[in-house]
Protein backbone atom coordinates (compact mmCIF):
# COMPACT_ATOMS: atom_id res chain seq x y z
CA UNK A 1 0.00 0.00 0.00
CA UNK A 2 2.81 2.33 0.73
CA UNK A 3 4.45 1.51 -2.43
CA UNK A 4 1.51 2.69 -4.10
CA UNK A 5 0.97 5.31 -2.09
CA UNK A 6 4.43 6.85 -3.21
CA UNK A 7 4.07 5.94 -6.99
CA UNK A 8 0.99 7.65 -6.87
CA UNK A 9 2.88 10.99 -5.43
CA UNK A 10 5.27 10.48 -7.22
CA UNK A 11 3.33 10.59 -10.95
CA UNK A 12 1.35 13.72 -9.82
CA UNK A 13 4.17 15.97 -9.41
CA UNK A 14 5.84 14.84 -12.85
CA UNK A 15 2.76 14.99 -14.24
CA UNK A 16 1.24 18.29 -12.91
CA UNK A 17 -0.40 19.91 -15.96
CA UNK A 18 -3.10 16.61 -16.64
CA UNK A 19 -3.01 16.39 -12.65
CA UNK A 20 -4.67 19.78 -12.22
CA UNK A 21 -7.04 19.33 -15.76
CA UNK A 22 -8.05 16.06 -13.51
CA UNK A 23 -8.68 18.09 -10.57
CA UNK A 24 -10.62 20.72 -12.20
CA UNK A 25 -12.29 17.46 -14.10
CA UNK A 26 -13.35 15.84 -11.39
CA UNK A 27 -14.75 19.53 -9.15
CA UNK A 28 -17.00 20.36 -12.80
CA UNK A 29 -18.19 16.78 -12.70
CA UNK A 30 -19.13 16.93 -9.26
CA UNK A 31 -20.63 20.60 -9.74
CA UNK A 32 -22.60 19.45 -12.88
CA UNK A 33 -23.58 16.65 -10.46
CA UNK A 34 -24.75 18.55 -8.23
CA UNK A 35 -26.82 20.98 -9.91
CA UNK A 36 -28.73 18.14 -11.75
CA UNK A 37 -29.64 16.57 -8.52
CA UNK A 38 -31.08 19.88 -7.42
CA UNK A 39 -33.21 20.77 -10.26
CA UNK A 40 -34.86 17.44 -10.34
CA UNK A 41 -35.82 17.91 -6.43
CA UNK A 42 -36.81 21.98 -7.53
CA UNK A 43 -38.58 20.72 -10.18
CA UNK A 44 -40.42 18.02 -8.42
CA UNK A 45 -40.75 20.20 -4.95
CA UNK A 46 -42.25 22.74 -7.57
CA UNK A 47 -44.91 19.86 -9.52
CA UNK A 48 -46.20 19.06 -5.61
CA UNK A 49 -46.88 22.38 -4.39
CA UNK A 50 -48.55 23.48 -8.14
CA UNK A 51 -50.80 19.90 -7.26
CA UNK A 52 -51.04 20.86 -4.02
CA UNK A 53 -52.19 24.44 -4.53
CA UNK A 54 -54.53 24.01 -7.58
CA UNK A 55 -56.08 20.44 -5.96
CA UNK A 56 -54.91 19.35 -2.30
CA UNK A 57 -52.67 17.29 -0.94
CA UNK A 58 -54.57 14.36 -1.58
CA UNK A 59 -53.50 10.69 -3.04
CA UNK A 60 -57.30 9.78 -4.25
CA UNK A 61 -60.92 9.93 -3.82
CA UNK A 62 -63.41 7.14 -3.64
CA UNK A 63 -66.96 7.84 -4.69
CA UNK A 64 -70.63 6.51 -4.03
CA UNK A 65 -69.33 4.24 -0.90
CA UNK A 66 -71.85 2.48 1.16
CA UNK A 67 -70.92 2.52 4.92
CA UNK A 68 -69.20 -1.29 5.11
CA UNK A 69 -66.85 0.47 2.23
CA UNK A 70 -66.15 3.66 4.07
CA UNK A 71 -65.14 1.91 6.76
CA UNK A 72 -62.88 -0.01 5.15
CA UNK A 73 -61.11 2.77 3.78
CA UNK A 74 -61.09 4.72 6.76
CA UNK A 75 -59.74 1.28 8.84
CA UNK A 76 -56.81 0.52 6.34
CA UNK A 77 -53.75 0.08 7.73
CA UNK A 78 -52.54 2.04 4.38
CA UNK A 79 -54.04 4.99 4.51
CA UNK A 80 -52.97 7.88 6.51
CA UNK A 81 -55.45 10.73 6.35
CA UNK A 82 -59.15 10.40 5.64
CA UNK A 83 -61.68 13.27 4.68
CA UNK A 84 -65.48 12.83 3.38
CA UNK A 85 -68.11 14.29 2.37
CA UNK A 86 -72.05 13.33 2.80
CA UNK A 87 -74.71 13.93 0.09
CA UNK A 88 -77.55 15.54 1.90
CA UNK A 89 -79.78 16.40 -1.46
CA UNK A 90 -80.34 18.00 -5.00
CA UNK A 91 -82.72 21.51 -4.28
CA UNK A 92 -84.23 23.65 -7.55
CA UNK A 93 -82.37 26.56 -7.18
CA UNK A 94 -84.07 28.87 -10.53
CA UNK A 95 -80.41 27.76 -12.41
CA UNK A 96 -80.32 29.62 -15.30
CA UNK A 97 -77.81 26.54 -17.04
CA UNK A 98 -80.34 23.92 -18.11
CA UNK A 99 -77.82 21.28 -17.15
CA UNK A 100 -77.26 21.89 -13.70
CA UNK A 101 -80.75 23.33 -12.32
CA UNK A 102 -80.12 22.05 -8.82
CA UNK A 103 -78.06 23.35 -5.73
CA UNK A 104 -76.42 19.60 -4.41
CA UNK A 105 -75.65 19.81 -0.96
CA UNK A 106 -73.28 17.81 1.01
CA UNK A 107 -71.73 18.04 4.60
CA UNK A 108 -68.58 17.68 5.08
CA UNK A 109 -65.58 16.31 8.03
CA UNK A 110 -64.26 18.81 10.25
CA UNK A 111 -60.63 18.97 8.37
CA UNK A 112 -62.04 18.18 4.66
CA UNK A 113 -59.95 21.63 3.71
CA UNK A 114 -56.50 19.96 5.12
CA UNK A 115 -56.57 18.14 2.10
CA UNK A 116 -58.87 19.25 -0.07
CA UNK A 117 -58.34 22.82 -1.50
CA UNK A 118 -61.18 25.20 -0.96
CA UNK A 119 -60.57 28.91 -1.57
CA UNK A 120 -62.69 31.30 -0.10
CA UNK A 121 -63.26 34.27 -1.44
CA UNK A 122 -65.50 35.73 0.48
CA UNK A 123 -66.96 35.07 4.40
CA UNK A 124 -65.90 32.08 6.55
CA UNK A 125 -66.31 28.28 6.52
CA UNK A 126 -69.38 27.21 8.22
CA UNK A 127 -69.26 26.18 11.63
CA UNK A 128 -72.36 24.04 12.21
CA UNK A 129 -75.40 22.36 9.98
CA UNK A 130 -77.26 25.06 9.68
CA UNK A 131 -74.58 27.39 7.68
CA UNK A 132 -73.81 26.96 3.96
CA UNK A 133 -71.08 28.00 1.63
CA UNK A 134 -72.00 28.25 -1.81
CA UNK A 135 -69.35 27.99 -5.27
CA UNK A 136 -68.54 31.35 -7.31
CA UNK A 137 -70.17 29.07 -10.62
CA UNK A 138 -73.54 28.91 -8.85
CA UNK A 139 -73.77 33.03 -9.86
CA UNK A 140 -71.37 32.82 -12.84
CA UNK A 141 -72.67 29.93 -14.79
CA UNK A 142 -75.94 29.33 -13.16
CA UNK A 143 -77.18 33.11 -12.88
CA UNK A 144 -78.65 32.81 -9.34
CA UNK A 145 -77.47 35.96 -7.19
CA UNK A 146 -76.16 34.48 -4.11
CA UNK A 147 -74.34 36.81 -1.00
CA UNK A 148 -73.01 36.11 2.63
CA UNK A 149 -75.92 36.63 4.89
CA UNK A 150 -78.60 35.59 3.44
CA UNK A 151 -81.05 32.76 3.69
CA UNK A 152 -82.35 29.76 1.66
CA UNK A 153 -84.89 28.12 2.25
CA UNK A 154 -85.14 24.95 -0.23
CA UNK A 155 -85.91 21.19 -0.44
CA UNK A 156 -83.67 18.67 -0.49
CA UNK A 157 -84.24 15.02 -1.80
CA UNK A 158 -82.63 12.29 -4.53
CA UNK A 159 -82.77 11.82 -8.12
CA UNK A 160 -84.51 9.27 -9.73
CA UNK A 161 -84.34 7.71 -13.16
CA UNK A 162 -86.82 5.40 -14.04
CA UNK A 163 -86.59 3.88 -10.49
CA UNK A 164 -83.19 4.44 -10.52
CA UNK A 165 -81.11 6.31 -8.15
CA UNK A 166 -79.01 8.75 -9.88
CA UNK A 167 -75.04 9.99 -8.25
CA UNK A 168 -73.35 13.24 -9.23
CA UNK A 169 -71.49 11.04 -11.26
CA UNK A 170 -74.47 11.23 -13.78
CA UNK A 171 -75.61 14.45 -15.82
CA UNK A 172 -78.73 15.70 -16.08
CA UNK A 173 -81.61 13.59 -17.34
CA UNK A 174 -84.23 15.74 -19.57
CA UNK A 175 -84.81 14.31 -23.03
CA UNK A 176 -87.19 12.24 -24.85
CA UNK A 177 -84.58 9.33 -25.33
CA UNK A 178 -83.15 8.48 -22.10
CA UNK A 179 -86.28 10.58 -20.36
CA UNK A 180 -86.87 12.65 -17.77
CA UNK A 181 -85.14 12.13 -14.20
CA UNK A 182 -87.22 12.80 -10.49
CA UNK A 183 -86.61 14.65 -7.63
CA UNK A 184 -87.80 12.57 -4.30
CA UNK A 185 -88.32 15.28 -1.85
CA UNK A 186 -87.17 13.75 1.46
CA UNK A 187 -86.41 17.03 3.65
CA UNK A 188 -86.86 20.63 3.91
CA UNK A 189 -83.56 22.52 4.89
CA UNK A 190 -82.89 26.59 5.94
CA UNK A 191 -79.09 27.37 5.85
CA UNK A 192 -77.56 30.78 6.60
CA UNK A 193 -75.06 31.31 3.40
CA UNK A 194 -71.67 32.66 5.65
CA UNK A 195 -69.29 32.13 2.71
CA UNK A 196 -68.14 31.73 -0.63
CA UNK A 197 -65.99 29.40 -2.64
CA UNK A 198 -63.84 28.73 -5.97
CA UNK A 199 -65.43 26.08 -7.36
CA UNK A 200 -63.92 22.58 -6.39
CA UNK A 201 -61.41 20.23 -8.05
CA UNK A 202 -63.13 18.36 -10.63
CA UNK A 203 -61.77 14.86 -8.58
CA UNK A 204 -64.77 16.05 -6.32
CA UNK A 205 -66.86 17.70 -8.04
CA UNK A 206 -67.44 16.59 -11.32
CA UNK A 207 -68.30 18.49 -14.77
CA UNK A 208 -70.39 16.20 -15.58
CA UNK A 209 -72.76 16.79 -11.68
CA UNK A 210 -76.08 18.80 -12.64
CA UNK A 211 -76.00 20.57 -9.49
Amino acid sequence: MNILHKYTKENLKKNRSRTIVTIIGIILSMTLFTAVIEGAYSGREYFKNTVIATEGCFHTVFKDLNKEQAEGVIHDKDVDKVEYTQEVGYGIINSKNVDKPYLRVVTASENLDKLLRIELIKGRMPKNESEIVLPMHLQDNGGVEVKVGQTIDIDLGKRYLKGKELTSSYGYFNNKEDGTEELSYLSHHKYKVVGIIERLDRNVEEPLCPG
